[in-house]
């Protein structure tokens, strides 16, 4: 009986624990309000924009954050972050590109 309770709690644990998409801006205004409540393994999907704010992802384990479609060049180079400095400009690119 003892090993179907640990069984039971394991199996809740992993479910509290799953991956998260979160959608900007159709769920979050902003990506760092999205990164904000992002957990370990969760990805933020970024519409095509441009986004001017400073994203501050501090140590989150797993975090993702891609825009809608990394396949597709076209979405990947009109979904962009600016700092509205120069330097800290920065586009979605697509991994491995």
């Amino acid at each position: 009986m003892k090993r179907i309770s640990a069984i039971a709690v394991l199996v809740a644990l992993t479910a509290s624990c799953r991956a998260t998409d979160r959608l900007v801006p159709q769920q979050y205004p902003t990506i760092q309000a999205a990164v904000h409540v992002s957990g370990t393994g969760d990805t933020v999907i970024v519409s095509p924009g441009t986004y001017v704010e400073e994203v501050r992802v501090w140590a989150k384990t797993g975090l993702t954050i891609r825009s809608i479609d990394p396949d597709d060049d076209a979405i990947v180079a009109s979904t962009i972050i600016s700092s509205g400095a120069a330097r800290r400009t920065r586009s979605m690119n697509a991994p491995n590109r």
